[in-house]
């Protein structure tokens, strides 16, 4: 209870501390970026230490952490004597969203916290792998750390979420097997109060101000559609376990798992692990072999599963680039040069911001720069023009005409969208510079496409929502679509034009599925028409919204920002169908469609928050201004309303069976809670593991078994972060895009702990500059119980229990 205690105590400070900053990069949102300033704090306060380790200047020890944070208090301290009339008079403004999001930031914290506790150990999935990234960091004095599973090698993956985990397990010195779970639970509670903020500003933004509460009530809704409900694969799941559906329809649906009713004695299935299928959907399945196995997971699951992984590490951080770009879109000063002048500490404060992103989570800087950049150039058009001194005429022209620079208007969107798509790199160069990208490029996806039953298991809700949403928007603009119409007849071709290069390459290329070239061609274009025709909705919807806003009134902003993340959602799906990022590894689009389709299902949440915001609007205006005589028309559109809301309702409530069913699959409430997620060893081990972490000199390669990806094999590595000679080499592969880094490693791995040949093994020893060696019960299992006395000839023992016998090579 004290350690998570004081991780909310420390983001709270950096929350705090990073307030004056927050109000003034997030000055057009009406929260002021309050919620914001807590992510904002800790990406901060963690690219300051790491920048500064990377440099080799400060060493990322606790010591510089308590004393940049002591001296960003004092700066903190200044500003809050400097300016007491302007903070008294922000939070009286705000008090209520202040109190609703400590609220909610607390108790999202505080029962995710509880959640873990009762799941905490750090076994099984991708939980060693993050772990043995966390520990490795938390050893390294300076920036890269080192690969724990691949000695005398730098960490070659994005590490920067972990970066800043480890920065937090280090200032409040909590166990780094606590602070695993730790930081689940705060990327939850940062979550909860990140997605809850967009959609606060969005509401206020679109009803003015005096709207708190219903604003704060449609944000909480955000949180639910958010971080709490599944996709709609939990109600087959309930039907499944319920006997309901004969085996032909289990077939149809075809999803791996579900083949034939399976009757659960309780209301919610028992099966171990069932909540996996529904991050599986997208499958084609031929006499049991899966022909497009993808992975389709969403926040819930991820957060229930807890592996410290990068996309889930990365969802506080991509709200809070989502925030930036709708504080540029709401800015009404124009965004010009001279803007760009008076606002320098801004865009750094936003790039570094942004640009955190790609070292959280690579795969997320693309979509959320180019929101960025949307939102940079649509303000631009909105905005109104800047007062001007009048311009000379020049030689020879008549007086009448004025002369205006080529391309005047998009210069200003242009230079700040280069500095920002520079800075993003600019600022984290050191990690650039380090890293080799694993991936060989973007191929067309000749494979199977994705069923529309698919589409609708994953975002129906969604689709219920945003849907009838945007054709009763595009219905209301319809007056001001003539000029929207004719640019849509120039840009849908454009839109088309993946579709038909995909096509052309299907021909020349053929057909890899199990049918007709014809037929693949075919299914692929109807399964992408009702995706093509929407995406064409909401490309006419962006642009006729800004003209009105232009035209009109800047009230439209919110639902135009909603427009634009519904647009990027559509065209990853519309994307993600015809092409497909290849590694190594995979060979497939496995890693494209979980990687992207996260993105969707965050974008679209959002949207759909204040999707339904806006239909209970739309409804409410319809009443209020509609005919006393009820016609016909108004009748149909009374049922017509009654039908969407019980859909919605349906299918939410559908939604939220999964969370439950599967919290209770999965967490174990009869155990005694924990955060600690190594209190499943045995004493004996933890004290291996203590010798291990305190006697042992940052630099060091300890030797132990080598095993196959998800076993046992690099345990030590992992949860003491001193790295090995080779483990998880099939991880390895994606990280590094080839096993040329580790050729040989395994087999000289198997030598040191088999050979009897003392000159062999001594030599290899010196080969990786191995100074201690592990001998466990995996060792005397894998290799025999004569691997207890194979290395008396060349090393020494330095600790020995009932656990282990730990050596020291001799000379080392």
């Amino acid at each position: 209870m004290i350690q998570a205690i004081s991780w909310w105590a420390a983001v709270q400070l950096l929350g705090l501390i990073t307030l004056p900053l927050s109000l003034r990069v997030f000055k057009s949102l009406p929260d002021r970026g309050y919620a914001l300033s807590k992510i904002l704090g800790l990406v901060l306060f963690s690219y300051v230490i790491w920048i500064s380790a990377s440099a080799r200047l400060l060493p990322a020890n606790r010591a510089t952490m308590i004393f940049l944070l002591l001296a960003f208090s004092a700066i903190f301290v200044f500003w809050l004597i400097s300016h007491p009339a302007e903070i008294a008079g922000q939070l009286k403004k705000r008090l209520s969203v202040i109190i609703a999001t400590e609220v909610i930031f607390l108790a999202a914290f505080a029962v995710w916290a509880i959640v873990r506790s009762y799941a905490p150990a750090i076994a099984s999935t991708e939980k060693p792998m993050d772990f043995a990234f966390l520990n490795s960091i938390l050893r390294s004095s300076y920036m890269p750390p080192p690969d724990p599973w691949l000695s005398g090698l730098s960490l070659n993956n994005y590490y920067f979420g972990h970066f800043i985990a480890a920065v937090l397990t280090k200032l409040t010195n909590v166990p780094a097997s606590v602070g695993f779970n730790l930081i689940i639970a705060l990327s939850f509670g940062l979550a909860a109060i990140g997605v809850f903020s967009l959609v606060y500003n969005l509401v206020v933004r679109s009803e003015g101000e005096g709207t708190g509460k219903k604003a704060i009530a449609f944000g909480l809704l955000g949180i639910v559609l958010f971080l709490v409900a599944s996709n709609l694969e939990g109600i087959l799941e309930l039907f499944y376990s319920r006997g309901v559906g004969s085996p032909e329809f289990w077939q149809w649906t075809g999803i791996k798992g579900l083949t034939q009713p399976n009757v659960s004695n309780n209301w919610y299935p028992t099966e171990h692990f069932f909540f996996w299928r529904a991050t599986r959907v997208i499958d084609t399945v031929v006499d049991g072999r899966s022909l497009d196995y993808t992975i389709t997971e969403f926040p819930f699951f991820s957060f229930l599963l807890a592996d410290m992984h990068a996309h889930l590490l990365a969802i506080p951080f991509v709200l809070m680039s989502l925030g930036f770009s709708m504080n540029v879109l709401f800015t009404r000063e124009p965004m010009s040069l001279q803007w760009l002048g008076r606002n320098a500490w801004t865009m750094v404060i936003m790039t570094v911001g942004l640009g955190s992103l790609g070292v959280i989570h690579s795969w997320d800087l693309p979509t959320y720069a180019g929101i960025l950049v949307a939102a940079v150039f649509l303000q631009s058009y909105l905005a109104p023009p800047p007062a001007t001194p009048k311009l000379a005429t020049p030689p020879g022209k008549a007086e009448a005409m004025r002369y205006t620079p080529l391309g005047a208007k998009w210069l200003p969107p242009l230079v700040i969208s280069g500095i920002v798509l520079i800075g993003v790199f600019f600022y984290y160069f050191p990690y650039y510079a380090a890293s080799r990208p694993p991936v060989t490029g973007v191929l067309p996806w000749l494979g199977p496409g994705t069923r529309p039953l698919y589409w609708l298991i994953l975002y129906g809700l969604f689709a219920v929502v945003l849907v009838p949403a945007a054709l009763i928007e595009a219905r209301s603009l319809k007056k001001k679509g003539s000029q929207a119409s004719r640019l849509l007849a120039f840009l849908g071709p454009l839109l088309l034009g993946p579709l038909v290069i995909w096509t052309l390459l299907m021909m020349v290329i053929g057909s890899p599925a199990p049918t007709s070239l014809a037929l693949a061609v075919f299914t692929r274009w109807r399964n992408l028409l009702p995706v093509f025709l929407f995406l064409l909705l909401v490309v006419w919807l962006v642009i006729v919204k800004a003209r009105k806003i232009k035209e009109d009134s800047p009230w439209g902003l919110g639902g135009l920002f909603v427009a634009v993340l519904v647009l990027g959602a559509t065209l990853i799906i519309y994307g993600t169908e015809l092409f497909y990022v290849r590694d190594v590894l995979f060979g497939n689009r496995m890693n494209t469609i979980f990687r992207f389709h996260y993105q969707v299902w965050l974008l679209l949440a959002v949207a759909a928050a204040y999707g339904i915001y806006y239909m209970a609007s739309r409804s409410r205006h319809s009443r209020a201004g509609g005919n006393p005589q009820v016609s016909n028309l108004a009748r149909l559109r009374k049922y017509a309303w009654t039908a969407w809301v019980a859909v919605t309702v349906l299918l939410l409530a559908g939604s939220l069976y999964y969370p439950v069913a599967a919290s209770l699959n999965y967490v174990k409430f009869n155990t005694k809670p924990t955060l600690d997620g190594l209190a499943f060893l045995s004493p004996p081990e933890k004290e291996a593991l203590a010798w291990l972490k305190n006697n042992t000199p940052e630099g060091a390669v300890i030797a132990e078994a080598f095993g196959n990806d998800y076993s046992e094999a690099g345990r030590i590595s992992q949860r003491t972060g001193i790295p090995t000679i080779i483990e998880s080499a099939e991880h390895q592969k994606i990280w590094r895009g080839a096993d040329e880094d580790f050729k040989g490693r395994p087999e000289d791995v198997e030598a040191i702990f088999r050979s009897g040949n003392p000159q062999q093994v001594s030599a290899l020893l010196a080969k990786y500059r191995v100074v201690l060696i592990y001998v466990g019960d995996l060792e005397r299992r894998q290799y025999g119980d004569q691997v207890v006395t194979r290395f008396n000839s060349v090393a020494d023992v330095v600790f020995r229990n009932q656990a282990a016998a730990i050596y020291r090579v001799r000379g080392r």
